[in-house]
């Protein structure tokens, strides 16, 4: 951490200034892909008001693409690698992967140059006063809410920690938020299911995007996305509303996606069609307005038809353009073999082997989020103790212990690490017949996964996962110590 954030405690020692941007290496990272998606059109010689039509114009596409992609640097091609993988690295500025620790001093420095940096763009008369309208606005309806530490802090993660690109981000996240929603006072608060129109919350449903159940082999939220014919008949407006609530209510409901960014699929199997490049760009527009960051997204096709639709899709999109993947396949298992092959899990996608799009767990998610939202909204009215839902986990971590007998408990990668170190500590288990002695190698498996940052979780009776405490957990580990016993025979021979 003190590497990655180096340059910035050199330019804190003098207390009469704060940084904007962080330390150089970060700002090769920041540059990728910024050449604007218009400009690469023209010198390509292809229409800019709409996507390419033709394998010829598709080509051409490629081709400037290509040409693009040589002009990176060494560590941008490193990073972006880096970042589809989801692969860690001590050479800075070459990953977005964030350690679990981030360290408090710096934190605040960060969070203090922040409030110093939007106060100078509020009192600039450079700054054209409707930029800056909405964020005024809902700073003085409720300034706890604009200034909370954890949403300010989101915004510079995903700016990787960039000042002036936070604020930027901060500003027109509530221009955004104003121009769907209107002014108010739902402009300085979350927005609710309960805000949303009838056909936003159908949009919503529809579950045109939702996230996957399981998380990539590096541990990082998987966002999956549906492109059909239909998605065109939906309303703009609902659309993004619907956008915007997903991905609001994703960052409130698991702080890892703010730390690690999320990888995105998107499935276009089947149709043939896509998004027409005005609703591409308005919504392309709109995730710059959320801070989270996705890391690398897969586009899975399965007509040749499509490649001038896939290129189209690099060609006008300007974040993260060059760690977007394209993945071809006649069938389903063929596409998601490609997925497998970047880490991304299968076995609980929504796309069925018959190209039914599920939205069971969707449905659930989103049901749970509405019971949340009413019970918080109760607490503020009658001051009662939300009933359990913040202890909630929608998707859990690699490294969590499941308990159940359940295919997904028994084979989760947490589940499985933890009756390894069952089975590593099997012999010295039967070998003493002191309860405390027992009872002390059971609670430090329990510490070893806690450490390593794994929480043991149970299924409540809404199929959702809740954590439980050490003793419960000790009583699990001991309750497989006592299995293995019965069965005479270690666990990876069971």
């Amino acid at each position: 951490i003190s590497s990655r954030y180096s340059t910035y405690i050199c330019n804190s020692v003098n207390k009469q200034t704060h940084p904007t941007r962080l330390y150089p290496s970060m700002s090769a990272a920041t540059s990728t892909s910024s050449r604007d998606p218009m400009e690469l059109a023209m010198s390509a010689g292809l229409p800019i008001f709409r996507f390419p039509e033709t394998d010829e114009e598709a080509s051409r596409a490629e081709d400037v693409l290509s040409k693009e992609l040589a002009n990176l640097s060494l560590a941008e091609h490193e990073k972006i690698i880096f970042d589809l993988h989801g692969i860690p690295t001590t050479r800075t500025g070459t990953s977005s992967v964030v350690g679990d620790e981030e360290d408090p001093q710096i934190q605040s420095e960060l969070l203090q140059a922040l409030q110093e940096e939007l106060d100078v763009k509020l009192s600039s008369s450079k700054i054209r006063a409707d930029y800056c309208s909405a964020y005024k606005e809902a700073r003085f309806l409720n300034p706890s809410y604009v200034t909370d530490s954890r949403l300010c802090w989101q915004f510079l993660r995903a700016n990787q920690y960039c000042v002036e690109a936070a604020v930027e981000a901060i500003l027109a996240h509530y221009e955004a938020k104003k121009r769907l929603f209107g002014g108010g006072e739902i402009l300085a608060r979350e927005v609710h299911q309960s805000d949303l129109s009838s056909d936003d919350i159908k949009c919503l449903r529809q579950g045109h995007v939702q996230l996957l159940p399981t998380r990539d082999a590096s541990g990082r939220v998987v966002t999956v996305t549906n492109i059909t014919p239909e998605i065109k008949s939906v309303d703009q407006g609902s659309l993004e509303r619907s956008m915007w609530y997903f991905s609001m209510a994703t960052l409130r409901d698991d702080d890892d996606i703010s730390k690690h960014g999320t990888v995105g699929v998107i499935y276009n199997l089947n149709h043939g069609s896509g998004i027409d490049i005005g609703a591409f760009e308005s919504i392309s527009k709109l995730e710059q307005c959320w801070p989270q960051r996705q890391l690398g997204n897969h586009i899975c096709y399965n007509q040749e038809s499509l490649r001038p639709l896939v290129a189209g899709y690099r060609l006008f999109r300007q974040q993260g353009r060059f760690s977007l993947r394209a993945h071809f396949g006649k069938s389903l298992d063929e596409v998601h073999f490609h997925l497998n092959t970047f880490g991304i899990p299968t076995d609980e996608s929504p796309m069925g082997k018959d190209y039914v799009w599920s939205t069971t767990f969707h449905q659930e998610w989103l049901e749970r989020l509405r019971r949340k939202e009413e019970q918080s909204q109760q607490q503020q009215d009658s001051t009662q103790a939300l009933d359990g839902c913040d202890d909630v986990i929608t998707i859990p971590r690699n490294s969590d212990v499941l308990f159940g007998k359940s295919r997904r408990a028994r084979l989760a990668a947490g589940t499985q690490r933890a009756l390894h170190l069952v089975d590593q500590h099997y012999e010295r288990y039967v070998a003493t017949d002191s309860k405390y002695d027992k009872k002390c190698i059971s609670n430090n498996i329990v510490s070893t996964i806690r450490s390593s940052g794994g929480r043991f979780l149970r299924s409540n009776q809404d199929g959702c996962w809740v954590s439980v405490d050490d003793e419960t957990a000790r009583h699990k580990i001991a309750h497989w110590f006592r299995h293995m016993k019965s069965t005479k025979q270690p666990s990876h021979h069971r």
